[in-house]
């Protein structure tokens, strides 16, 4: 794209209006700093900024709503064939991906068991074979329900600080092995925020 005289490109200029509401609005609150309750612009003032906060906050919602979609997007394309069900479904969050030893609980894990690919969703858990080619396989797709919780493996099990167990509620137990400690910790927190957000959901519906 062309720059012009001010070094600006197209896309700065596109992104000007978005940027120069978050602006306005610290403005407006500023200039409400500085005017007297008794001004006669007061009330006015205040409906201002409460309209423009309103329009950032759904300028926002929009920003992140597509942010997740490239990131889901950007998720299927790393698959040979397309999973099914398919991923995109409305109003679905990506939350967090990485790799990870993933293996039915009871199961050996030595130095030749192989990471999965996993994408933890809002509603689902998504266990990936990785291919040669570095392409992604489905293996397992697991539903997330208010009866899905983590746990720590019991003292004395191998892998204990790298690992976490995850009870799907519905019989399934299935054993994490991460890389790090703090690999661990960041899923741990992760997969407690979304499950949590799951138990209310269901609270919510019910």
């Amino acid at each position: 794209v062309k720059k012009s005289s001010q070094n600006y490109d197209l896309s700065s200029y596109l992104i000007l209006p978005v940027q120069r509401l978050g602006r306005y609005e610290l403005l407006l609150k500023r200039v409400i700093e500085c005017t007297p309750k008794s001004h006669p612009d007061a009330q006015n003032l205040e409906s201002a900024v409460q309209k423009v906060a309103e329009v950032n906050r759904q300028i926002n919602s929009f920003i992140k709503a597509d942010e997740n979609r490239l990131k889901i997007v950007g998720l299927v394309k790393r698959f040979a064939v397309p999973p099914s069900p398919p991923l995109d479904k409305e109003g679905r969050l990506l939350v967090r991906e990485g790799e990870a030893v993933w293996v039915n609980r009871g199961e050996k894990v030595n130095s030749k068991t192989k990471p999965s690919h996993i994408a933890l969703f809002d509603d689902v858990i998504l266990i990936c074979k990785i291919t040669k080619e570095s392409r992604l396989e489905k293996r397992l797709m697991v539903d997330l329900s208010e009866k899905t919780h983590v746990m720590e493996p019991a003292d004395g099990d191998d892998h204990k600080e790298l690992s976490l167990l995850l009870d799907s509620g519905n019989g399934m137990v299935f054993l994490l092995v991460f890389g790090k400690k703090l690999e661990k910790k960041q899923w741990k927190q992760k997969l407690g925020e979304v499950l949590s957000a799951v138990s209310l959901r269901k609270e919510l519906d019910t």
